[in-house]
């Protein structure tokens, strides 16, 4: 996965956690509407997608569903709903070396040719 794809990923999964859990707040029995709603995205990503059967839980549609549900809708492991940190990178200079170390001397002594 590229980074700039992955980066724009997790941004995505975020913000549908954010909402997702504004939608929990309002309804968390399995009888409601967008508890039934997140199973069916649930089911039918499952049905479209070729990945080991213990991931599907921990995908932005299973967050969906715990969202909706309830918590033990769909167990995953603690923290799988949590987006990742913000990773800051610094722009790293590089260290300067003095001009002697680069350009060694090439002549010696005053110059003139001894035979």
């Amino acid at each position: 996965m590229s980074k700039p794809w992955r980066y724009g990923f997790m941004c995505a999964a975020a913000l549908l956690l954010t909402s997702a859990a504004n939608i929990a707040q309002a309804a968390m029995d399995s009888s409601s509407t967008a508890c039934k709603d997140a199973w069916a995205t649930y089911n039918d990503f499952k049905s479209r997608t070729a990945m080991e059967p213990s991931q599907y839980p921990l995908t932005i549609q299973g967050a969906a569903v715990r969202a909706a549900c309830g918590r033990n809708a769909l167990p995953a492991p603690p923290n799988a709903d949590r987006p990742p940190r913000h990773h800051i990178r610094r722009h790293h200079v590089p260290l300067r070396s003095s001009a002697a170390s680069v350009a060694p001397a090439l002549h010696s002594g005053s110059g003139a040719r001894e035979n």
